[in-house]
């Protein structure tokens, strides 16, 4: 048995033990605060990351809806746009094939009235033929006009002279006097054919009448009243050749062929020294001299009067004295 411990002894060994006993229970204590502090902490951080993921995914569904929300209001705004796109364009279409209705319609329309047109054109010609048939053929004379023809004998004069300046002074008067008013072209030129064909034909006498007839249709053709002149010549009806050729040159004084059908009508009424002045106004007014020479060998070599042939082989030695070998 140990020995007794003094009372002091005791008494501080009981202290030390409520001491450590005290000190032991106050580190445990400190461990559990520790403890729970770190615990807290731990806490306190998940929450934080908690609450920042929290946030994070609402700020993403945010995004990801607006980004939703855009793209749908753009694949709305291309589909209105294609669909406006798609409207016009059917629109356009819609126009276009009105458009080619209409001209489809004026198309035909102008078909017909191209078809119908030269039915009513013929037409209006053989009434006008029939009515000019109808009528007493006007004579030559009436293609004569006096001032004019005064005014062409002094050409023929001035040829006859080699008086230039006068030639074309007197050009220029008879080419201010007044013109025959024109009639129906159309008409005038389908009895000009007729007769042309008729005058092929050897017809002459015919070709005369109907040539008249388009006179009268437009008598400021001088074309048609120089193949008036032309046929008369051809039926030996110098006379009238030379009144019809007296009224083409009162149209157009510088018509080579006029002077030349006038010449011949002139060589064969009045006497050689017109008709050659004639022949030399013919050649002084041509736009080709080598065809009007051509021509006035031909009557001078071959014309079966003896009066044309004489005026056109001096009109030839006035106009080409010289010719080439």
């Amino acid at each position: 048995m140990p020995p007794a411990k003094p009372p002091l002894v005791a008494e501080a060994l009981k202290s030390e033990g409520l001491a450590t006993a005290t000190a032991a229970k106050t580190g445990a204590q400190t461990k559990v605060i520790a403890a729970l502090a770190v615990a807290l902490m731990i806490a306190a951080f998940g929450g934080y990351l908690y609450v920042s993921s929290q946030r994070e995914q609402e700020h993403a569904a945010v995004l990801a809806r607006q980004e939703a929300e855009g793209q749908a209001r753009r694949d709305a705004e291309a589909k209105a746009a294609q669909a406006a796109e798609q409207a016009r364009l059917a629109e356009e279409r819609a126009r276009d094939a009105e458009e080619r209705a209409k001209s489809a319609q004026q198309g035909k329309g102008q078909e017909e009235a191209a078809r119908l047109a030269p039915e009513a054109e013929q037409k209006q010609v053989e009434e006008q033929r029939h009515q000019l048939a109808s009528k007493s053929p006007a004579p030559a004379s009436t293609l004569d006009t006096s001032s004019a023809e005064s005014l062409i004998r002094q050409m023929l004069s001035a040829a006859e002279r080699k008086n230039d300046s006068e030639l074309t002074a007197l050009l220029g008067r008879i080419t201010a006097l007044p013109k025959p008013v024109r009639g129906s072209r159309k008409t005038a030129r389908a009895l000009n054919a007729d007769g042309l064909a008729q005058l092929r034909d050897g017809a002459a006498n015919q070709a005369i009448g109907t040539l008249r007839q388009a006179v009268e249709a437009d008598p400021g053709d001088v074309e048609i009243v120089d193949n008036l002149s032309y046929a008369s010549i051809k039926a030996g009806d110098y006379k009238s050749a030379r009144a019809a050729g007296f009224a083409a040159l009162t149209i157009a004084p510088s018509r080579s062929s006029a002077w030349a059908n006038l010449g011949i009508a002139l060589a064969e009424t009045e006497g050689e020294n017109q008709a050659v002045a004639a022949f030399a106004n013919a050649y002084r007014f041509t736009g080709d001299a080598p065809k009007s020479i051509a021509y006035l060998e031909s009557l001078s070599q071959n014309d079966s009067s003896l009066k044309v042939r004489a005026a056109a082989k001096r009109a030839l030695s006035i106009v080409a004295p010289n010719p080439p070998a």
